[in-house]
């Protein structure tokens, strides 16, 4: 998964809550971006849990799924991924029917 971050000082604090991640010039497809992104494996809504507990707002994610043998990217920003949180927690509140 790659993070990218509208400022430096994002970057460097997010590295300091991520370490095992790396640092890297933010692809040319990610669109908002200060220059530098964290390039991290793992779980993303831990990764992404550890961010949102720092403090710390990142402008756009790209994440890869394995999907039937074929690599699946999806490029995410900030506000939208708040967005299908608040959805996906809407869906688990309502009750099942009868």
């Amino acid at each position: 998964m790659i993070i990218a971050f509208e400022s430096h000082t994002q970057v460097m604090r997010a590295y300091k809550v991520l370490p095992e991640g790396k640092i890297i010039p933010t692809p040319r497809r990610i669109s908002k971006s200060c220059g530098l992104s964290i390039n991290i494996d793992g779980v993303k809504d831990a990764i992404l849990g550890k961010l949102k507990e720092a403090g710390i707002p990142w402008a756009q994610i790209e994440v890869e799924e394995e999907q039937h043998l074929s690599q699946k990217k999806s490029v995410f920003t900030y506000a939208e991924m708040q967005e299908m949180q608040s959805c996906h927690s809407k869906r688990k509140s309502k009750k099942p029917r009868k």
